[in-house]
C-alpha cells in the first residue's frame, strides 16, 4: 500500500537526521572535552577565558574573518558562518572586545571575567542536553514508525495472496537473464577507435570549430554545474514538487508507489522534512556512497515480456542523495519536452 511506502519515508527520514545528529555530537562533544582539558590546565584567567572563546566557535562551528590590516579595534573580525543562535554570536563578539580591553582596563574585576566564563560554560552544556534531547526524541520516532510497521503486518499471509495473477515463471527468468548478461558482461568495443572519433567529432583533431567550442561550453556547464552541488540549501518544496511530479508523469514506478509519492505532495510536512535531509546530505556529500544493493524490478508488459527497471522510489529517500538529483534533471527535460 502507498502507506506503507510513505512510513518507509518517514522512517527513513528520521534514520538520517539521527546519523547526521550523531555526527555533529561526536564533533561536538569532542571539541567540548578538549576544550574543558586545555581551560583546566589554564591558570591565568584572562588566557584561560580567551581560549574558552576560541574553543565554543570551534564548537558551535563558527568562523571570522581575519582583521583587516590597520584596523585597531582588536578581536578577530567580524563572524562569516555563523550559528542560528543571533545571542551567542553577538556574546562571543563582545567578549573579544571585552577581552582585548581587559589587557589595559584595570576596572574589568575577576568577578566579572568569572560571570562571563560561567555563561559560556553554561552554553556549552546546554547544547549538550539539546542533543541528547534531540537523540532521544529521534529514537522515541523510530521505535513507533517500527512498532506501527509490525503491527501493519497481516496475519495471514494466504489471504493477501488472493487475487494475484500467476505468470510464466519462465519469461520472467529469460528476462533477467538477458538483463544480466547485459549489465554484467562487458561489451567489447574498440576503445582506441571510439576516442579518435570523439576527439574529431569535437574538433581536437580536426578543423571542426563548432564541435570544440561545444566542447568546451560543455565542460564550463558541468564545472558550474559542480559548483552549484557545494551551495547551501539547494532543496526547497518547489523542487521536490518539479521532481515528484515527473516521477508521477513518468512510467518508471508502480501505481503504488506513484501513490506514495502523491501523498508527499499533499504534505508540506513530509515534504520539508525530506529537503531538510537532502540538504544535509549534499552538504556531506564528500561522505556520499551507494547502498550495499541497489533494487531492481521486474515489470511485465501489456505484451507479456518483462522489462527491468530500476527502483526510483528507492532513491527518492533522503539516503540517496546524488541519484535524486539526477533524476530531478531527467524529469526536468521530460516536462519541458512535453
Amino acid at each position: 500500500m502507498a502507506s506503507t511506502v510513505f512510513s518507509e519515508t518517514l522512517q527513513s527520514i528520521t534514520t538520517t537526521k539521527l546519523t547526521e545528529l550523531s555526527k555533529k555530537r561526536s564533533i561536538f562533544e569532542e571539541h567540548k572535552a578538549s576544550l574543558l582539558l586545555t581551560t583546566q590546565n589554564e591558570s591565568n584567567q584572562k588566557q584561560r577565558l580567551g581560549v574558552l572563546v576560541d574553543g565554543v566557535k570551534k564548537c558551535f562551528a563558527v568562523k571570522t574573518a581575519p582583521r583587516k590590516r590597520g584596523d585597531r579595534r582588536g578581536g578577530a573580525g567580524r563572524i562569516v558562518d555563523g550559528t542560528n543562535d543571533p545571542k551567542l554570536e553577538v556574546m562571543l563578539k563582545n567578549l573579544e572586545r571585552f577581552l582585548d580591553q581587559a589587557k589595559y582596563d584595570p576596572s574589568i574585576s575577576p568577578k566579572l571575567l568569572q560571570d562571563w566564563e560561567d555563561s559560556l560554560l553554561k552554553r556549552l552544556n546546554v547544547q549538550s542536553l539539546k542533543y541528547q534531547y534531540a537523540t532521544l526524541y529521534g529514537e522515541l520516532v523510530t521505535e513507533w514508525l517500527g512498532a506501527e510497521k509490525a503491527s501493519s503486518l497481516p496475519d495471514n499471509i494466504s489471504e493477501t495472496s488472493d487475487g494475484f495473477e500467476k505468470v510464466k515463471p519462465a519469461e520472467r527468468d529469460e528476462s533477467r537473464i538477458a538483463w544480466e548478461k547485459l549489465v554484467f558482461e562487458p561489451f567489447e568495443t574498440d576503445q582506441m577507435a571510439v576516442s579518435e572519433y570523439l576527439r574529431a567529432l569535437f574538433g581536437e583533431t580536426s578543423d571542426n570549430k563548432q564541435g570544440f567550442k561545444a566542447l568546451q561550453k560543455l565542460h564550463k556547464e558541468v564545472e558550474a554545474f559542480e559548483a552549484t552541488l557545494s551551495s547551501p540549501n539547494q532543496f526547497d518544496e518547489t523542487v521536490l514538487r518539479w521532481t515528484i511530479n515527473g516521477l508521477i508523469a513518468s512510467v518508471l514506478l508502480s501505481d503504488e508507489k506513484r501513490g506514495a509519492l502523491k501523498d508527499f505532495l499533499g504534505s508540506p510536512v513530509i515534504l520539508a522534512e525530506i529537503a531538510d535531509v537532502l540538504n544535509m546530505r549534499i552538504a556531506d556529500i564528500s561522505e556520499w556512497s551507494w547502498d550495499d544493493e541497489v533494487l531492481i524490478e521486474q515489470r511485465r508488459q501489456v505484451t507479456g515480456s518483462y522489462r527491468s527497471k530500476s527502483d526510483l522510489a528507492h532513491f527518492i529517500h533522503p539516503s540517496r542523495i546524488i541519484p535524486v538529483t539526477r533524476i530531478a534533471a531527467s524529469s526536468l527535460i521530460t516536462l519541458q519536452s512535453t
